[in-house]
């Protein structure tokens, strides 16, 4: 049976949040994963086609399709590149077990619902105090998360490793340089600074002006 006849397609979450995807005919409603167990709808084919023209979240990895249908299901519903979607399992694995092209491989996200997943698996990893995070790592997440919100698409953070025998991921992850950051911070107090100066000469010379004594008018003298 073609996946199009199909009425009832296996649709997973792998997220530890609510999702809900919005059909012509219903909403549905997916739980948050629990220990790493996806969680499932059936939503007919046709049902598919309409969520996926309002919405990313197929495109995106936010949910996912099994691993028998997911080449016939993205082909049917034309999205050539789905074998660049990151999983959640290739985000955790690289968060963990940090290298040099899988941290590239996050930084250069620009999707902000797709590092959404990435932020949110790392506050799970956090949270959960049975995996050793770098805090290297971290400030990578969270520089790059600066950068998104801030709207800067292409990342200007470099990753440099010191020693790529390093196995202990505190040592083993460098962050180089997060320039962006920074500077915008710098240019923004900056130009508060000049708001507050220019404000505050403003002031001065309102409040001279109205502490002048007004100067006397003299009366002309009258023709004798």
């Amino acid at each position: 049976m073609s996946i199009r006849e199909n009425m009832a397609v296996p649709v997973y979450n792998y997220n530890n949040s609510y999702v809900y995807a919005v059909s012509n005919i219903q909403t549905y409603e997916f739980i948050p994963a629990k220990d790493e167990i996806p969680t499932v709808c059936y939503i007919s084919f046709p049902e598919i086609v309409y969520i996926n023209s309002i919405s990313d979240c197929f495109r995106t990895g936010l949910l996912m399709f099994s691993e028998e249908m997911q080449e016939e299901a993205y082909k049917e519903i034309q999205f050539a590149d789905w074998k660049s979607i990151i999983t959640n399992q290739q985000i955790k694995d690289t968060l963990l077990n940090p290298t040099k092209d899988g941290l590239e491989k996050l930084i250069s996200i620009t999707n902000e619902s797709i590092f959404n997943r990435v932020k949110s698996i790392l506050v799970e990893l956090k949270n959960s105090n049975a995996d050793d995070i770098s805090n290297r790592v971290i400030k990578v997440i969270d520089a790059r998360w600066n950068e998104i919100r801030r709207g800067i698409f292409k990342s200007q953070i470099h990753i440099n490793f010191k020693n790529d025998n390093v196995t202990n991921n505190s040592d083993k992850v460098e962050l180089e340089d997060v320039k962006s950051q920074n500077a915008m911070l710098l240019k923004e107090i900056a130009d508060m600074k000049k708001i507050i100066e220019q404000l505050s000469n403003k002031q001065a010379e309102t409040t001279k002006t109205t502490n002048e004594e007004p100067k006397k008018v003299e009366r002309p003298p009258k023709n004798k």
